[in-house]
Order: structure tokens, then C-alpha cells, then sequence
């Protein structure tokens, strides 16, 4: 038996704008997902998900949910490998600390720590970019075309900095800035598709639109930098630099009511700067917080009801947690 772990991820800075060429920057989570591997003696293959409610035996029809890791990752792996998985005796469970499609790359961490499970079980040669080309395949079938920086960040932990392709750039930093982040749930499911599809249609009406993603690509090119220092990092100004880029993120019609309201929330109860966090209208709002005010800050959460996570940087990525 043998239990894997892959972060989540938050954008930082540069939503929207990245699909336009400019930067964004991406932070690994310390909010995971699961995969736990045992043997049976039944010679077929078993997925299970607890977040989806779901268990899917090898010959049925595949759930869609399921649809990355079985046509993604455990084909590449038979087809490279020479393996037949759906006569190995697998039992595998998928879990996570957050729930599914809600915008902080859960279907990315799934793949990550699903793909690192098996090939760990197999008991094959693997590096970090074999799991990361499994996991891409995975997020093809999850987004169609994907950027690549979900799968990457949970791979490889960390922060990154990422300006799409082809090839994407891809800029780890060499040091950590040391950040405590809060993540505060709207409850309400996020839409990717639709948000890049209402800002595309916004840009085409409105040339105006334009400078708005340049001034998003400058924005996070500066936190890139301030990011760069590590230790030395001004956090105070990595706070202004989020409240400056929510306020244009707000200007595209991605915000919410419910959005705005946390974010408020969180600036008036410590957090330094708050935004939206991926494609918007739904999903979780991003705060960074000193470490001194997340006592007071998680009290007045805790009052008015909202689910949340404080995560600080992963930087690990995808492990083995154990294996007996």
C-alpha cells in the first residue's frame, strides 16, 4: 500500500492577461490531493472518488470525471511501459483537502499524485518531468488546452512564473519569499470557460481592453521582481500589487458581489492586499496576511461563517508519503 500527495495551486498575480502572452505567477498550496494504491487479489483495476462519490471497475464506461487518469495517465503508462494495469490488482482512491472545479487546479493535483502512485507501484525508472508529461496529458483531457502551469506547479512545488507558449516560459524562484496566504471560498462554482469567453468578447468591442491586460502583465512582472528578493520581499507592496490587480481584474466583469464582499472583508480584518484568484465570477479569494494577524483574521472568518484555508508556500510538489 502506498499513499502520494500533489499540491494545489493559487494565481498570485496575472489572471486573464496570461492568456493574452503576459506572465502570471502561480504559488503551490499546502492543500493536497491524494492518491492511495493497495493490492488486490481480484486481477482488474478500481478507481475510487471520495469527492465525486464514485467507483469505477476497469470494462465499464469510464465517468467523466474519471476521464483524465484513465485515458491520460494510465494509457501513457501501459503504452511506455509495456503494462497491462487493468489486470494488476489495483485498488486506488483518490481524496482531497478542497473540492473539485473550484479553482485551485484540483483536477491537476489529482493527476500529479495519481500518476506518481502508479508508476511508484509499477516500481519503474521515473523523474519529476515523466510525471509531469502524464499529467499534462491528463489536463488535455480535463481543458482541452490547457497552459500547463497547473500540472507544472503541482509537479514541481514552489512559485513559478509563467508566460504560455509554444514552448511556455516557465521561471522558478531560486529563493522563497515567505508568505502566509488565505483562501476564502465564495461557494459559488467557478466557470472558466464562460469568464474567458466574456472578457474575450469584451476585448473585441473595446480596444481599450488591451492596455488593461499590459497594465496586468506590468503588475505581475513587479511582483515577479519583488518576489525575487526572498527574505528581503516587501509584503506590504506584494499587497497593493494584488489590491491594484483585483481592482482591473473587477474592470473586466469578472469580479462578483460575493467576491467583492470577501474581498473587503479580508482588507479590513489584517489581510494586506486581497483579489480574485483564477478565472473569477466564482471560486476563492486570495488574501496575503503577516503571520501575527492570522489568529485575529481566522476568529472573525470563523464568526461570520465562511470556509477557508491558510496555506504558506509549498515547495516540495508531488511525494511519496508512504509506502508499506
Amino acid at each position: 500500500m502506498l499513499i502520494t500527495s500533489a499540491p494545489m495551486k493559487t494565481i498570485l498575480f496575472g489572471e486573464h492577461a496570461v492568456v493574452y502572452g503576459y506572465p502570471a505567477i502561480a504559488s503551490a498550496l499546502d492543500i493536497y490531493v491524494y492518491t492511495k494504491i493497495r493490492k488486490i487479489t481480484e486481477p482488474t483495476l478500481i478507481i475510487k472518488s471520495r469527492e465525486y462519490n464514485l467507483e469505477w471497475r476497469y470494462g465499464e464506461p469510464v465517468p467523466k470525471e474519471l476521464k483524465p487518469v484513465v485515458e491520460g495517465v494510465i494509457k501513457s503508462i501501459e503504452r511506455d511501459f509495456d503494462v497491462k494495469l487493468h489486470k494488476a490488482g489495483i485498488y486506488a482512491e483518490i481524496f482531497s483537502d478542497a473540492p473539485p472545479a473550484c479553482g485551485l487546479g484540483t483536477s491537476a493535483g489529482t493527476s500529479v499524485s495519481f500518476t506518481l502512485a502508479l508508476l511508484k507501484y509499477l516500481d519503474v525508472h521515473y523523474d519529476k518531468d515523466l510525471i509531469n508529461k502524464y499529467a499534462f496529458e491528463a489536463e488535455k483531457i480535463s481543458h482541452g488546452k490547457p497552459s500547463g502551469i497547473d500540472n507544472t506547479i503541482a509537479v514541481y512545488g514552489g512559485i513559478l512564473k509563467y508566460i504560455k507558449g509554444p514552448p511556455p516560459k516557465i521561471e522558478q524562484l531560486s529563493q522563497m519569499t515567505p508568505l502566509n496566504l488565505i483562501l476564502v471560498d465564495t461557494m459559488i462554482p467557478k466557470n472558466t470557460k464562460k469568464a474567458v469567453m466574456m472578457v474575450s468578447d469584451l476585448r473585441a468591442k473595446y480596444s481599450i481592453i488591451d492596455n488593461i491586460m499590459a497594465s496586468i502583465g506590468k503588475i505581475a512582472e513587479e511582483a515577479w521582481r519583488e518576489l525575487r528578493k526572498g527574505e528581503d520581499a516587501d509584503i506590504e507592496k506584494l499587497g497593493t500589487l494584488m489590491n491594484i490587480n483585483h481592482g482591473l481584474l473587477s474592470s473586466l466583469g469578472v469580479s462578483s458581489s460575493k467576491i467583492e464582499e470577501i474581498v473587503h472583508f479580508l482588507r479590513n480584518n489584517g489581510a494586506l492586499g486581497s483579489k480574485l484568484t483564477g478565472a473569477g465570477i466564482g471560486g476563492f479569494v486570495l488574501g496575503i496576511i503577516r503571520s501575527e494577524a492570522i489568529k485575529e483574521i481566522k476568529k472573525k472568518l470563523n464568526t461570520v461563517g465562511y470556509r477557508y484555508f491558510i496555506s504558506s508556500i509549498n515547495m516540495s510538489g508531488v511525494k511519496l508519503l508512504k509506502q508499506k
